[in-house]
């Protein structure tokens, strides 16, 4: 594969068609790569990682994004292409969906593992929290139950 470009997106409209694709090419399994390494990452909760990753994986989702609204752009100039680039466009494509679904299950699995541990903290932590006399309008002291946590932990203190 040859040297990636940085061309501009009126450059990348008139680069020659099969050069395009190359670039194209590129650029999608750049951002394929950088996906993987935060796939990686977040499987191993390597936070220094996952943050090293991110500046190139966004430079590259944009190559990537500009790239194929320019190949879509010039899908007429693909037809008279040989099966041979047509085929890798479709294997980078298949292969690239793999990389992008595994990367979004990844991602949600740690989002869901987040949120069940924030709730099992915050259950410890109402649960900590002892229960304390609280004057009502009438007068009358008691524990009311839906008083939210923060004013039982003020009470307390």
């Amino acid at each position: 594969m040859a040297e990636y470009m940085k061309l501009t997106n009126d450059q990348k409209k008139t680069l020659p068609i099969s050069q395009a694709v190359e670039q194209a090419l590129h650029a999608i399994y750049e951002f394929g790569f950088m996906l993987v390494k935060e796939t990686d990452a977040l499987k191993k909760i390597d936070s220094q990682a996952i943050n090293a990753v991110q500046d190139e994986k966004v430079k590259w989702a944009q190559e990537y994004q500009e790239w194929i609204l320019t190949l879509n752009d010039r899908k007429e100039e693909i037809k008279p292409l040989s099966q041979d680039i047509k085929d890798s466009l479709r294997d980078a494509y298949k292969n690239f969906a793999k990389i992008t679904d595994e990367n979004a299950r990844t991602l949600r699995y740690k989002r869901n593992s987040a949120e069940r541990i924030t709730k099992i903290i915050i259950s410890a932590a109402k649960k900590s929290v002892p229960d304390s006399p609280n004057y009502g309008s009438d007068g009358f002291y008691g524990v009311k139950k839906d008083t939210p946590i923060a004013f039982k932990v003020n009470e307390t203190l």
